[in-house]
């Protein structure tokens, strides 16, 4: 998912290039809107790699996991603030605002376990929240919805690496037992 960020995924306008969601960043507004949810899946495939080197999930991995979360959940919940704000319409904001509810529920039933299942409840909370981001929103619908011709190939690996890890990682938080 984060290496979707250099990849050609969208183009604006049909007579224009595909270009990477780091194209679209220039603008403080839209880079505070895209690149959180990059940056996270990246920084979190990161504390993965170091948690399987290291064999366990310490402290500070979760800790920095959760922050990274929290940060992403907070962004996501401004974007829609202002989506709800330009299109006078509450449902943006009820949209994600459920989803970061979920996300928390999910953290809190985490409480207590050892470190991988917690990681898996932290990673379960990322998909959670990054579904509700707004280049998921974008390339989501474009996909289902919109002018498919509008998303390159990034934009398919980006909502298909979103479509398995839903699954996954709510299938692991759900298997798991006290």
């Amino acid at each position: 998912m984060a290496s979707v960020f250099v990849l050609p995924t969208y183009r604006a306008c049909s007579d224009e290039p595909l270009h990477s969601p780091a194209h679209f960043v220039s603008d403080p507004v839209a880079a505070a809107w895209i690149a959180p949810s990059f940056l996270v899946a990246g920084f979190l495939a990161f504390l993965t790699a170091r948690a399987l080197r290291k064999k366990e999930v310490d402290l500070t991995t979760r800790r920095l996991g959760l922050l990274v979360v929290a940060g992403l959940a907070a962004s996501t919940l401004l974007g829609s603030f202002v989506t709800t704000s330009l299109t006078n319409s509450p449902w943006p904001f009820a949209f994600v605002g459920a989803a970061v509810a979920g996300a928390v529920l999910v953290l809190r039933r985490a409480r207590g376990r050892p470190g991988f299942k917690v990681w898996e409840h932290l990673l379960a909370a990322f998909a959670v929240v990054v579904a509700t981001a707004g280049p998921a929103l974008v390339l989501g619908g474009e996909l289902l919805f919109g002018n498919r011709a509008l998303v390159g190939p990034g934009g398919w690996l980006y909502v298909g690496a979103l479509a398995a890890l839903l699954p996954i990682t709510l299938g692991a938080v759900a298997a798991s037992r006290r």
